[in-house]
């Protein structure tokens, strides 16, 4: 779902058509971090529905 995008860690992901990109200025740990909380969020979406 996410991928690690040059040397700031940026995430991408794909939500309903749209790429997003976050944590430019995050290092590689935070952007992990902040990608594990999107994935845990998006499954309670998907669950929710």
């Amino acid at each position: 779902m996410g991928l690690p995008l040059g040397q700031y860690g940026a995430v991408a992901f794909d939500h309903d058509g749209e790429t997003v990109y976050l944590g430019a200025a995050l290092g590689p740990m935070a952007a992990d971090a902040l990608l594990e909380a999107i994935e845990v969020w998006l499954k309670g979406e998907a669950r929710d529905a």
